[in-house]
């Protein structure tokens, strides 16, 4: 049942603070994955109802073998990394994806953690970060050959999110982390526009999410 091979690679650095957290952090990777798989006019389906007239349309290209890469990177700007003490991290994050057969060819995110917030919540964290998608190219300009034949398609492009979540830490064992995300347009539609061919983007979106964590 094997369709390839998988080969991924990374390297990167750790430096150690001088209490022996970990102070700073950067990674470097990427993958070929040798199976046969899907092109991108495959993922117009995520993006349309299944009935929609265009997906009789797009030709079902498969491309053996595909790529990646990334680079991924954190740092301790204040306090320390070690558990039960207090510390502020940053990080950004960068990756690409294979343009024939990714969804999406450039993700990034950034953001901040403080862990340890308020006088005697040591284990508490309060995090903000932000995203970007950016659909593959490619993508959009098949949506936007189908729309000048009248297809009902939306143009696909960057979604952003910026999320704020706090992680309170009630008992060693049980933590729940309450969000907040602001999704502008999600999927990356402009929201309410009406495309040539009819299709209406989203709407930006609120979402409240709750997370509970319990260590056995």
């Amino acid at each position: 049942g094997t369709t390839g091979i998988d080969v991924p690679l990374e390297i990167g650095t750790l430096r150690v603070a001088a209490d022996g957290g970990l102070r700073q952090s950067l990674r470097v990777g990427g993958y070929f994955d040798a199976s046969d798989v899907p092109g991108y006019p495959s993922y117009l389906a995520r993006f349309v109802a299944p009935d929609n007239p265009a997906l009789a349309v797009i030709s079902p290209q498969r491309y053996r073998g595909r790529a990646g890469g990334w680079v991924l990177y954190d740092r301790l700007i204040a306090g320390s990394a070690l558990p039960h003490r207090r510390g502020t991290v940053v990080w950004a994050n960068y990756e690409y994806g294979d343009p024939q057969t990714a969804l999406m060819s450039n993700f990034i995110d950034a953001g901040v953690v403080m862990h340890g917030t308020f006088r005697g919540r040591d284990d508490d964290a309060l995090a903000l970060g932000f995203d970007l998608i950016d659909i593959n190219p490619r993508l959009r300009s098949l949506e936007t050959a189908l729309q000048q034949r009248g297809f009902a398609v939306p143009t696909t492009a960057q979604e952003k999110t910026v999320e704020l979540n706090y992680t309170a830490a009630l008992t060693p064992n049980l933590s729940v982390r309450p969000g907040l995300q602001y999704v502008v347009n999600p999927a990356g539609e402009r929201g309410g526009y009406r495309y040539p061919g009819g299709a209406i983007g989203l709407n930006d979106a609120l979402v409240l999410g709750l997370n509970a964590t319990y260590t056995f």
